[in-house]
This record gives structure tokens, sequence and C-alpha cells, in this order.
């Protein structure tokens, strides 16, 4: 950037941009604190303005070594998970929000020499009223980037444990390299291990209760149906209107669940669509996956699938994402024709949960 003011107007155009605002430099603080959410939870901003959440955590434990506003600690704990690259971070916390609003509404007026960030934040809010501070501002955001040999951050995250940080050998180091990328590397946390089951004598329709093999299982059965089949004839549902209750799986990356098959070769070709929702019903706030049958590579008899929940797709007719907070409906169903040769067919499924466990996590620069 070529001056100081610069940064702030293209903060704000960035701002407006992912938050699918119109912001006003001295009155977005006391918006509705849906575009910060929107803003902050896209990956793109977290990257490109990762040196300003740097600048920004230690520009508060600078300024405010105490931490006596519980704004503050919760702050604290939302930044270093923002510099980490965590999309949610930004939603685990109304008081981090309120926090990180009044300090970038404090930035923005600064920028452009007007006033206006709320009363009750004025000792968080920065002051770079002066050209001495304006320059320190600059000269912190080039000083961000680390030179090799320098210390390594620690990150937090709730619920994991930090490993450290993991260069292309997969070697964990301590200090920043001469040029490539490092990666944060987790541990989950044994008691924060989350499984989440759906229980297989709840809210089920379009297939029945059976036991099988051991397994409580839902089933759906073809018998003396031989011939063609088509879309939605296998259908698994869970969740109907209200009557299944709201789960927050957003601890979550995985859906697991067990598939029992007959004979495969009568669905090869075919694929399974699978919806998660938190309306309640199908096509709305939903979040989508196509599992083709013949890449999933299924056999005769039983089958266990993993899908990553990042792989799904948002797909609703009323333009809203699934609020991972409160997954209520599942559905998954046959897309595609099959025949049935003989009079019998069979596919049930069991074990269906939602799991997380450790990942490496978003990579990190070092110049």
């Amino acid at each position: 950037y070529d001056s100081f003011e610069q940064v702030g107007d293209d903060f704000l155009a960035d701002f407006n941009k992912y938050g699918e605002t119109n912001a006003a430099k001295v009155t977005f603080v006391t918006d509705s604190s849906s575009p910060v959410k929107k803003a902050l939870a896209n990956a793109e901003m977290l990257e490109k303005w990762n040196w300003l959440w740097v600048y920004m955590l230690a520009h508060l434990k600078e300024t405010n070594p105490d931490a006596t506003s519980a704004y503050l600690t919760d702050a604290y704990p939302v930044l270093q998970r923002m510099i980490a690259g965590d999309t949610t971070a930004i939603a685990a916390s109304a008081n981090a929000r309120t926090m990180i609003r009044s300090y970038i509404h404090g930035l923005l007026n600064s920028m452009k020499g007007s006033e206006g960030q709320k009363a009750e934040f004025d000792k968080f809010a920065p002051d770079f009223s002066s050209a001495e501070a304006k320059e320190n501002f600059m000269n912190g955001c080039i000083a961000v980037t680390l030179n090799k040999g320098a210390a390594l951050m620690t990150l937090v995250k709730d619920g994991y444990t930090f490993v450290g940080w993991m260069n292309a050998d997969g070697e964990i180091v301590t200090k920043a390299i001469a040029d490539g990328t490092l990666t944060a590397v987790w541990e989950l946390d044994p008691e924060n291990t989350v499984e989440l089951v759906i229980p297989m004598d709840g809210p089920w329709t379009a297939c029945s209760y059976e036991d099988k093999d051991g397994y409580a299982t839902r089933t759906v059965i073809f018998w003396q149906k031989a011939g063609a089949h088509g879309t939605g004839e296998i259908m698994f549902q869970y969740g109907d209107g209200s009557s299944a209750t709201p789960v927050d799986i957003s601890g979550t990356r995985y859906l697991e669940f067990d598939i029992f098959v007959s004979d495969v070769s009568i669905l090869a070709g075919v694929s399974f669509e699978i919806e998660l929702t938190s309306a309640g019903k199908a096509d709305k706030n939903e979040n989508c996956y196509k599992l083709n049958v013949d890449n999933a590579g299924w056999v005769t008899g039983w089958n266990h699938v993993k899908l990553s929940l990042s792989d799904f797709t948002h797909h609703s007719d009323d333009g809203a994402e699934m609020d991972a907070t409160n997954w209520n409906f599942f559905r998954m169903f046959v897309v595609g024709n099959f025949n049935i040769p003989g009079d019998w067919l069979q596919v049930s499924i069991a074990n269906v949960m939602f799991t997380a466990e450790a990942e490496a996590e978003e990579p990190g620069e070092s110049d």
C-alpha cells in the first residue's frame, strides 16, 4: 500500500464483498453482526488479511495486558483461530465479534480522520490520528512477515491440542524456514472426540426398521418386483417437520454409515444423493453430496462409507446454507435407473453417525 488510507479502503472493499453488504466507514460497527459473520468466515478474507489479525492480537495484548474485559478475553482465542484460518471462529463468541468489530471500526475511522467508534470501546480501539501512529502501523504490517529463523507462534483451538508446524518432509519445526509452506497440525483432545449417532429407532420414514447381522438397520426391500425401477425408489429419510430434535454437528468432520446391498451389480451406474438440512425437510437450508456406487467400490454385502462434510455442497431452493449447529434432517435416495432381474433386492443402512478426528489444518506461509 502507498498510504495508510489505502489500507482502509481496500479492507472495506473486501468487507463489503465477502460480507455481502455496503457498509460505510463510520457506521458499520452499529450494523447487524451478519455481515461481520459472513466476511470473517470467508477463507479468502481470512488469508488475505491474516497479517491484520496478527497485528490486532499483538496490539490488544500490548495495550491491555491485564485483559480484564470479557470482550478482550473472548476476542483473544477467536483471533488466534482466525489467524490459523478457522472460518468458524468468528461465530464462536458474540463478545469477540463486538470487540473485533469495534477495533476495525476505530481503525477505519482513524484512517479517514473521522470519529464515531462506540465510547465504551474507546480504551480498546486503536488511535491512529497522529502521523507517527500511522507510520508505526504501516511498519507493523510489514513486520508480520516472518524472517528465516524466527520463532513460530503457538496456536489455540477449542477441543484440540496444537502439535506444531509441519514442513514438506513431515517434520515438526519450531522456527520459520527460508521459503515454503508450513502446515499447522492438531490432535483432537480425547474428551472432545465427537461422535453423534443417529438413532435407528428415531423418526425415520420411507424405510422399515430391521435387525440384521447384529445391526439395528433401516431397510428397503423389493420383493417380487422384478423389472425397471428409478430415482427415489430406494430412500432413507430421518426427520420430518419438527420430529427430529436439532443437533449441533459443527464440531464434526465426517458423515459415516454402513450400507448393505444384497446384489451390488443391480445398482451399477446409479448414484445416491445424500442431503443434510437444518430445516426439518429437504431442499431448504441444505448441503448435499452425490455418491456414485461404481466409484465408491461397493461390494455385495456390507460396505462402510465415510464422507467428509467439507465435500458437501450447498444446494437449497431458498438460497440459505445449512446451519450446522441445528442439523435435524437426513435423506439418502437413489438417483438413476436400475433393473431387478429376479424378484429380490435389499438395501439397508446402519450405524449412521457424525464423527470427528484430528487432521492437518490450514497452511501458513513463511518467507
